[in-house]
């Protein structure tokens, strides 16, 4: 095969698989036109190789190109000794071979460094060379382990160099060139001094897409068919990044050799294989960059990282930050549309959470929540550290030198919301304690309402105490079970039980209100009419009587001439029978009158009604596991049944009364209650 791709150092001029870039065009037209330049970026973007371009275009324009490496020069040095180097690499590329160049650097010691380079450049250079000159700086970054003071110097000269243009036409022959991974800022912090806010930033990118990198197709024509398809699968994985194009391409001939292969199994051959095919040191130059270089500011940038990664479709908004820029530096993230993204999903897969995971338990504790934190939004609140936990991460956040700004934005959200808590609980702690307070004198109100109704004939007003004590308790254990609902042991309590019992304890006594008086021997059966408007009773008194609900009695039904044993309304309920021990039974108007007589029965037409049962006594039903309560009663009772709408029990007793007997929930007591007192909210 004819075409080679290069994965390591720089392109030739015109070399086969070099593709030309938006940024070349920028940078020659602002070379060539004198502007100051600077291309900045990641590692292994193709800056040297750039500059190779460029530099040999701009020669056969007779521009005076110095390429300077300024690794070659060092950082070991004295300031006098890095000037002097810088001035040694011009001299050797410009062939000032006349000049005794050192003679004249140490007859100049009395003045500074910045001087004697100002005055080298203006009285040598620009004089011995009539051309346009441009200087390249590779490796720009090296100065950042240069004394400060030192390279604040020398890039202000730099700009220094352009103001004199008005002054001196000689300098508009002079630009420079610097290439590196550094950010401007740090490289020259001083935004009134920095040669950066007048020179042109050349942004370098990846390739675009298949038709800008064609030229890189021309390798697989001898493999495939398809060689363009191919390249824009490879781009599809790489992003474009140039290197790792390159090294995709080289590989992926390389497979195919061995046997046809797809793109795709190429790809995950290097991202189970990436460590031990990085022979260029691609992507541990990468991680090197981002947990070494960048020690300092590692939480930082692998928080801006992790944000990255947990965003939808994996970018978020970007803001130039510095840390954003840094991050941009170590090649991982790129900035595309105002977004920060992982450049290709080569890094992505690589870079990925679980990489990720293993670097950040070893900068800050409780790392787990914090991520989900971050994976929710920042809405999920249970991820937030209280109590002990905070404290931990607060005495562990003390001791760091650096934080990443947005794990102190969740240790603040943390600090916020145990602080909540803590309201949260002293105010539920409190409303606990007043609703007991509550409870407290409700009990002691529904023992004095109890205690009062057995020392005192029975008054209308202790029933309404002992309503208003259950209306109060309903509340009450409402506003408790909201209060302690997430408790379960809470909400087994209640506040208070003395008015559960006191009201059907009244109730329960206060018959001889809330009953049916008329007859005077024993009622011996009852019966609601159908419709439930009406109840009849049958009495041993030799009647039956008709009765509303209000206790008025309608019609006596009069004609029996012994006890009348049973009653039962007709179905439309406009007719009532009796029977009687007379041996008879009788049908009859609701108005009273007789309409029929059936006459002939020997002996008692219902059978004698069984005794009550005592508390105390048993029978087969509750052998058999019934739970009933069982009453001692001073009456018996010889008849009962149900309302129509089956809230109610009427029970006949043998001291010739009727009682009802509501079922017995403490709503249904309190409803009981106010109906018979005529108050609002009674059934």
């Amino acid at each position: 095969m004819n075409f080679e791709y290069q994965t390591g150092g720089s392109l030739e001029y015109e070399h086969p698989s070099y593709i030309k870039r938006q940024a070349d065009k920028d940078l020659y037209n602002a070379l060539k036109a004198g502007e100051f330049c600077y291309v900045l970026n990641a590692r292994q973007m193709g800056k040297s190789s750039l500059q190779v371009q460029i530099l040999n275009r701009l020669e056969v324009e007779k521009v005076k190109c110095v390429p300077i490496d300024l690794t070659d020069i060092g950082t070991n040095l004295t300031q006098d000794q890095w000037y002097f180097s810088l001035i040694e690499q011009i001299v050797r590329v410009l062939e000032l071979d006349d000049l005794d160049h050192e003679q004249w650097w140490n007859h100049r010691k009395s003045i500074s460094n910045n001087l004697r380079l100002s005055q080298f450049i203006e009285d040598v250079v620009l004089v011995h060379i009539p051309d346009k000159i441009v200087i390249f700086l590779d490796e720009i970054d090296t100065t950042l382990k240069l004394e400060r003071d030192l390279t604040d110097n020398f890039f202000a000269l730099i700009r220094v160099f352009y103001n004199k243009r008005s002054l001196n036409p000689k300098y508009k022959r002079l630009t420079f060139c610097l290439l590196g991974v550094a950010a401007a800022s740090d490289l020259m912090p001083d935004p009134l001094t920095t040669p950066f806010n007048i020179g042109r930033e050349i942004n370098l990118k990846g390739f675009k897409d298949e038709h800008e990198a064609e030229r890189l197709a021309v390798g697989f024509e001898e493999i495939s068919e398809q060689p363009k398809q191919i390249l824009a699968e490879i781009l599809n994985w790489t992003g474009g990044q140039s290197f790792l194009t390159q090294f995709f391409c080289q590989l992926f001939v390389k497979q195919w050799q061995n046997g046809e292969c797809t793109v795709e199994e190429v790809a995950n051959y290097i991202l189970e294989n990436w460590e031990n095919l990085d022979d260029q040191s691609h992507f541990k130059t990468i991680q090197h960059r981002l947990l070494e270089e960048y020690h300092e500011r590692k939480n930082e940038l692998l928080d801006l990282y992790q944000q990255i990664l947990l965003a939808p479709h994996k970018k978020i908004s970007a803001q130039d930050s510095p840390d954003e820029i840094k991050l941009r530096l170590t090649g991982l993230v790129v900035k595309e549309n105002g977004h920060l993204r992982v450049y290709n999903p080569l890094y992505a897969n690589i870079f990925n959470l679980k990489w990720l995971e293993s670097q950040l338990p070893q900068l800050r504790p409780f790392n787990q929540q914090y991520q989900n934190w971050l994976a929710s939004q920042r809405q999920d609140t249970t991820q937030l550290l209280i109590g002990d936990d905070l404290e931990e991460a607060l005495q562990w956040a003390k001791q760091q030198n650096h934080l990443s700004s947005v794990y102190i934005d969740f240790l603040n959200a943390s600090r916020d919301y145990d602080r909540q808590q803590l309201k949260q609980a002293k105010e539920k702690a409190t409303k606990i304690i007043q609703l007991a307070q509550k409870g407290t004198q409700l009990e002691r109100k529904g023992i004095q309402t109890l205690r009062l109704f057995n020392i005192t004939t029975y008054q209308p007003q202790i029933l309404r105490d002992a309503i208003q004590a259950g209306e109060d308790l309903q509340q009450l254990q409402a506003e408790w079970r909201e209060l302690v609902q997430d408790d379960p042991e809470l909400l087994k309590q209640t506040p208070a039980a003395s008015p559960v019992f006191t009201l059907p304890e009244i109730l329960s006594h206060i018959r001889q209100w809330h009953q049916l008086t008329g007859h005077s021997y024993g009622v011996r059966a009852v019966a609601f009419s159908p419709g439930g408007e009406f109840l009849a009773t049958a009495s041993g008194d030799k009647t039956a009587k008709l009765w509303n609900l209000q206790g008025e009695a309608l019609t006596t039904f009069t004609g029996h001439s012994d006890l009348v044993m049973a009653v039962a309304f007709s179905p439309g309920g406009e007719f009532l029978a009796t029977a009687s021990d007379d041996n008879t039974v009788k049908v009859w108007d609701l108005q009273g009158n007789l309409l029929a007589d059936f006459r002939g029965y020997k002996g008692n037409l219902v059978d004698p009604p069984q005794p009550p049962l005592k508390r105390g006594e048993k029978d087969d039903a509750l052998e058999k596991g019934d739970n009933r309560d069982f009453i001692e009663l001073k009456s018996p009772v010889n008849s009962v049944c149900f309302s129509p709408d089956g809230k109610q029990i009427v029970a006949g007793y043998g001291d010739g009364k009727v009682r009802f007997w509501p079922f017995e929930s403490l709503a249904e007591l309190i409803a009981r209650g106010k109906a018979w007192l005529g108050v609002e909210g009674g059934n």
